[in-house]
């Protein structure tokens, strides 16, 4: 469960709470007809505002994939987004129906003919009432999150974060350059992918597919001829994760010496696995 819907379950719990001991207020004024009309209405509201919610979103979805076409850069930061949406959404959908149901049972308890639960009726209207207001809720915040302007800016920040992180784990103990500055990184990084493209177009075996020079694919072909260990490919990987994330994120002063060390390795790796891959290929032609 993501943290803002862990928050939004306990603020509902404490609705629930606030509704069980303040109850003489709060339902003082409902009678039973307005009891009925009010839990017969909320589950159509619910319905309509989720419907509403997902109706919206598959219309940014695509929006999102034509925004990747144009721009192959976004690809891992958009599906970093809507990996993170859709478990929102997922948690939203839990959160509806729970809200739903609890109406229906509510409805239920406090049917005119023959009243059942009667001990419980207290109990269950404060759950139904807060289980209601959170789905809403949770609706509008989803909604607040997807139309966000700074959703790229952030989701690359946080790529970033995590990146810099594992990575600073994996070398702690090796020799340190010096920091680079975001420019300096760019340019190394342009050459590791052109030397990439240069090695694969030196191969015969040029993509037809891959117009739009994404390096992704470059880096699977690579891969997939076994022209470059799966080691070289993981840390090609990380790198363009990483380049992605910096050219969508807040312009930073310098690149730490983790990243830097990093792209030197995948520069030898490169070289070293693609001249062995063309010796042994000399060999058998």
């Amino acid at each position: 469960m993501t943290r803002k819907n862990e928050i939004l379950l306990f603020l509902i719990l404490l609705a629930t709470v606030f509704l069980i001991l303040f109850h003489e207020i709060v339902y003082g004024i409902l009678d039973q007809n307005k009891v009925l009309y009010i839990y017969s209405s909320a589950p159509q509201t619910i319905g309509a505002i989720y419907g509403l919610t997902i109706t919206g979103y598959i219309f940014f979805i695509g929006n999102q994939n034509s925004r990747i076409a144009k721009d192959p850069t976004l690809h891992e930061i958009i599906q970093e987004n809507n990996s993170q949406q859709f478990q929102e959404l997922k948690e939203i959908t839990s959160l509806v129906f729970l809200s739903i149901a609890f109406c229906f049972i509510t409805l239920y308890i406090h049917k005119p003919e023959k009243p059942v639960f009667t001990e419980y009726r207290l109990i269950i209207s404060s759950i139904s009432t807060s289980f209601s207001l959170g789905a809403i809720l949770s609706n509008f915040l989803f909604i607040l999150e997807v139309i966000d302007p700074k959703s790229i800016e952030k989701t690359s920040q946080s790529i970033i974060n995590s990146i810099e992180s594992q990575n600073t784990k994996k070398s702690t103990n090796e020799q340190k350059i010096n920091a680079s500055s975001m420019s300096d990184f760019l340019r190394g990084y342009i050459n590791l992918e052109d030397s990439a493209r240069y090695t694969l177009e030196k191969s015969g075996l040029v993509s037809q597919n891959n117009k739009n020079f994404s390096s992704w694919i470059d880096i699977k072909q690579l891969a997939s001829l076994g022209i470059i260990k799966p080691k070289t490919a993981n840390q090609f990987n990380i790198l363009r994760r990483y380049r992605n994330a910096l050219v969508h994120s807040e312009p930073t002063e310098n690149i730490p010496d983790d990243m830097n060390i990093l792209l030197k390795e995948t520069v030898e790796n490169l070289r070293h696995d693609s001249e062995e891959w063309f010796r042994q290929k000399s060999l058998f032609d």
